[in-house]
């Protein structure tokens, strides 16, 4: 097998064999994600899918009978072998949960995609096993749905068919979201595109923003389920690009990038609070907590953080700098002890330095918050 790179096996049996039976298969060294070419998938146009034993694209961890299959080693000397126990007829099955998810799907009129967030107890920020790249279609045509690495962690934006995430999250998380679109009609000038989105075993606590970079239009993925926006597409010639038709890229299928982070159609903004977990309870404040907002500086929302030790009233406010108050984010609700997260939009607000103040029972607590247009 290839040392730290792609390798092409396939299923040796007549029968579907199941990625995540507990016996049967040997993987060292070797990501945990799978890849197949789908004739069928993007509304026939074909796409590659994945599935990391968790989740993915693919709908189930089922391999069909003489399928071949990508698989990506990660470092030197690999091993990959296959018996009998793997077959969907026998063997035994590892059990797994439902994942807590993010599911993106994209569809214009004749062709869509699909991209997973996922949160998961062994996965980290940065490049793991359980993480899925988008690979280089091998049609012409298409449409690619992705999402990129965290903005901190991540600068060559590498497009993601499954981002794994951990479940443990903390503070705030932005991903690059965006679509890319190939098409052979030259006369086209645009083409509509709906984004849906399903959200699976998240906390209610969460608060999921997505927002739109080129329209200035944010949306709360709790409040809605889909929108609309329209690709402009730029003058073409009629040829068709051939790299797109050549099936195999020396050395295994073309992991594919994008635009820079502050060119991505959409920035998905996940605010988790304060070391929120799927596992266990969060462990309660021990006094009155008031976090940075974050972005800071921003333009115009930004997210704030606090948690308050007992129940109690809670009042937060904006001041400008010489003391008037220019916003009421919470004015004397009753909070059960917990730790919260809450938007700030400053639209209306010129731009400047501001405090935004906590009052929980005979805590006060200040801080400076910059806003920039």
């Amino acid at each position: 097998m290839a040392n730290d790179g792609w390798n092409l096996v396939g299923n040796p049996y007549g029968t579907s064999i199941n990625w995540g039976a507990q016996s049967g298969w040997n993987k060292k060294n070797i990501d945990a994600t799978y890849y197949v070419w789908s004739d069928s998938a993007n509304n026939g146009n074909g796409s590659y899918l994945s599935w990391n034993g968790i989740t993915g694209t693919l709908e189930n961890g089922m391999i069909a009978p003489w399928q071949g299959f990508w698989i990506k080693a990660h470092s030197a000397s690999p091993e990959f072998s296959i018996n009998d126990s793997t077959k969907n007829s026998g063997g035994n099955l590892m059990k797994v949960s439902e994942a807590s998810t993010i599911k993106l799907k994209a569809k214009s009129d004749d062709m869509s995609s699909q991209a997973v967030v996922l949160f998961y107890k062994d996965a980290v920020p940065e490049k793991d096993q359980y993480d899925a790249y988008k690979l280089q279609p091998l049609s012409s045509e298409y449409l690619s749905l992705f999402s990129s690495f965290p903005l901190e962690v991540d600068e060559e934006n590498t497009q993601l068919d499954i981002n794994a995430l951990p479940d443990h999250l903390s503070g705030m998380w932005e991903l690059p979201v965006d679509v890319d679109l190939s098409i052979s009609d030259t006369s086209k000038t645009q083409t509509e595109i709906t984004l849906s989105w399903e959200l699976n075993k998240l906390p209610e606590s969460w608060s999921l923003i997505l927002f739109d970079q080129q329209e200035d239009e944010q949306y709360n993925l709790n409040d809605v389920a889909e929108i609309t926006f329209v690709v402009n597409h730029e003058k073409r010639s009629k040829s068709i690009d051939v790299r797109n038709l050549i099936p195999i890229q020396s050395g295994g299928p073309k992991v594919m990038k994008s635009k820079a982070a502050n060119e991505s159609r959409f920035i998905l903004q996940i605010s988790a609070g304060e070391a929120v977990s799927y596992e266990e309870e969060a462990q309660l404040p021990v006094t009155v907590e008031l976090s940075q907002n974050y972005p800071n500086p921003f333009n115009p929302t930004t997210t704030i953080g606090y948690g308050v030790p007992e129940n109690g009233e809670v009042t937060l406010e904006v001041f400008d700098i010489i003391g008037r108050k220019v916003a009421t984010l919470i004015r004397g609700e009753h909070k059960t002890a917990g730790r919260y997260t809450i938007n700030f939009d400053a639209s209306n607000l010129a731009s400047g330095m501001y405090i935004y103040r906590l009052k929980a029972g005979s805590s006060v607590i200040t801080k400076k918050l910059t806003l920039i247009k």
